[in-house]
């Protein structure tokens, strides 16, 4: 208790305007300028996509509902990862952090970011494709700016997001009347046969739900600075309330008014809806909706590093990230370490940055932490019903949304197990996987000699476990399963791309041709496998784990010389070979070449 006695909290500066303001602000972004051609096109149909776009609504305005609550619970900043941290424990709690801070938080500036850069440069580009270059450097511009007023002051940054929502409201304002004057002169052809064409399949709706949905982002803001809002157990719920109610109605009008200008196939065609519309209804002067659409996704970006770097802030004065994270400045009460972090990690994830596909793969992972802490909610429910609750949702609510969350994880997963609506390309995933990686490794390893001495840690033969035993005591176990599942996973994924090598090489004719032969139904390579287990067993007979690993990093890394040689040998004797992904011999990260 002493300990909370001394614990640093920032000052209660966010009253109920202000709160509405971040949560609409953050909302009404770059999503409502961008998102509903990738609705349309992925749902099929105008009526399907207002359904979509409603229910989206639905689904954020009880999510919030839900946070609220949780919010009044537990008043601390840090939304997900303080009640994650709270509920489910410390392990749960750090692998949110860390996908929080590495993915999800920095995936969402950066695709906000990207937005803004594209609105505002697109005036100066009228009759060609901005370059990648400029576009990134505008968008790491405003990443600094808001970084720079995010640090100086709490109250500059809610000017800023209240500035920000009255342009961002006025700018859909104009978009709703031009709509509504189109709508009276009978421009109601795009509405007959509404529904024709809709695609009902899972995974369609899944994905029209992750773009609906990330217009929807920024419901869930003020549980990330709930410490310094004033009257939580009133103005929470209140502003969420009002702001969703808003935001829904206004994104409803907005898709309404689109249709009526554009066709479907307009809309769909589009890179940049807002233009497009202020094209057609404006003329000359639909530069205008491109400065209000780039001043709605800058405000979106103010809200979102207000609140990002808030979950850094408390996750390092819980002890998950270093120390200097949770100090603020001694005058101003502003995280400014944590702020200067976050925006250290989005300036890194921007490099390869892609909007479609970090929008797809941010949805996925967040709805997947909204569902364990709604899962937090419920507990506390049964198990902890004498805590105080000033404000109370019906059970049925959140047990809705986890449903609804975990449909949204596992349906395109289902219908269509691939990862494309993930990573999109292989060298994006390239990027992204070994980033992560090397990221949970430097990690686990700060974690290691944190707890164990560096002759415990050498001395150890399963340190997982010698860890486990140490933070968990009689659970330490649990690690042994964890690292042995891991283990698992490894060797299924060698053996599945082991076999595909056996197999590719009889094929070719180096290996007898009954091992390129598949199952008839199946359409696995069963004789390729079953040979790769047979050797796999009889190395397995004499093997010793230190002198088989040094024996495959010096063959492997002597083959993967001899491939990267060929790589050369191509780029220099066959130029002319299609490439539809290049690197440079010196690899330039601002941009990656597509040729289509």
């Amino acid at each position: 208790m002493e300990g909370d006695a001394q614990r640093l909290n920032l000052k209660r500066e966010v009253g109920l305007i202000g709160a509405v303001s971040f949560i609409a602000g953050t909302m009404i972004g770059s999503g409502i300028f961008i998102s509903p051609q990738y609705v349309l096109a992925t749902i099929g149909s105008p009526g399907a996509s207002f359904v979509i776009w409603a229910f989206c609504g639905l689904l954020a305005m009880l999510g919030g509902l839900s946070y609220a609550e949780l919010g009044t619970i537990i008043p601390e900043s840090g939304a997900e990862y303080i009640y994650i941290l709270r509920t489910a424990g410390k392990v749960v709690a750090f692998m949110f952090v860390l996908s929080f801070i590495i993915v999800m938080r920095p995936a969402s500036a950066t695709a906000i970011a990207l937005s803004f850069a594209e609105y505002i440069v697109a005036p100066f580009y009228n009759s060609c494709t901005a370059p990648v270059l400029v576009v990134k450097f505008v968008a790491a511009g405003a990443i600094l700016v808001l970084a720079i007023v995010n640090c100086l002051s709490v109250r500059l940054a809610m000017h800023v997001q209240v500035v920000c929502m009255m342009v961002k409201v006025l700018g859909m304002a104009v978009i709703i009347l031009g709509g509504v004057v189109m709508l009276f002169q009978g421009c109601t052809e795009n509405f007959d046969e509404s529904f024709e064409g809709t695609n009902v399949g899972v995974s369609s709706i899944g994905i029209a739900f992750y773009q609906g949905l990330w217009s929807y982002d920024g419901w869930n803001t003020l549980n990330y600075l709930t410490e310094e809002l004033k009257h939580p157990e009133v103005n929470l719920p209140r502003a969420v309330l009002i702001a969703i109610s808003l935001v829904t109605g206004l994104y409803l009008l907005v898709n309404v008014s689109y249709l009526t200008v554009m066709t479907p196939k307009e809309l769909m065609s589009s890179t940049a809806v807002a233009v497009t519309w202020g094209n057609k209804v404006f003329g000359s002067w639909g530069w205008i909706m491109s400065v209000a659409a780039a001043l709605s996704a800058f405000g979106s970006l103010n809200g979102t590093f207000f609140s990002g770097g808030r979950v850094v802030f408390v996750a390092a004065r819980e002890g998950h990230m270093p120390d200097i994270l949770a100090m603020a400045h001694v005058h101003r009460l502003t995280p400014s370490p944590a702020l200067i972090f976050t925006t250290i990690i989005s300036l890194l994830v921007l490099i390869p940055g892609d909007f479609q596909s970090i929008v797809n793969f941010f949805s996925f992972t967040a709805w997947f932490f909204y569902a364990i802490t709604l899962s937090g909610l419920i507990y506390l429910r049964i198990k902890k019903p004498e805590l105080p609750r000033p404000y109370r949702v019906p059970i049925v609510i959140p047990i809705f949304v986890l449903i609804a969350a975990v449909f949204l994880v596992l349906a395109p997963i289902i219908d269509s197990p691939q990862i494309e609506y993930l990573y999109v390309t292989l060298p994006r995933a390239v990027l992204i996987a070994i980033f992560l990686v090397t990221g949970l490794y430097l990690l686990v390893n700060v974690s290691y000699f944190t707890l164990l001495t560096p002759n415990e840690f050498m001395s150890s033969t399963a340190v997982a476990v010698t860890w486990g035993n140490k933070v968990f005591g009689s659970w330490g176990w649990i690690m042994s399963v964890a690292a042995a599942l891991s283990a698992f996973g490894a060797l299924n994924g060698v053996f599945f791309s082991g076999s595909r090598v056996v197999f590719v090489a009889a094929r070719e004719g180096h290996m007898p041709d009954i091992l390129a032969m598949a199952h008839v139904h199946r359409l696995s390579p069963s004789p390729a496998l079953i040979f790769t287990t047979i050797i796999s067993l009889l190395v397995l007979i004499p093997g010793d784990f230190q002198s088989i690993v040094n024996i495959f990093s010096f063959s492997a890394w002597l083959f993967y010389g001899i491939t990267l040689s060929g790589l050369i040998y191509l780029r220099i004797k066959k130029p002319e070979l299609p490439r539809p992904y290049r690197v440079s011999f010196i690899h330039r990260l601002s941009k990656f070449h597509y040729h289509t």
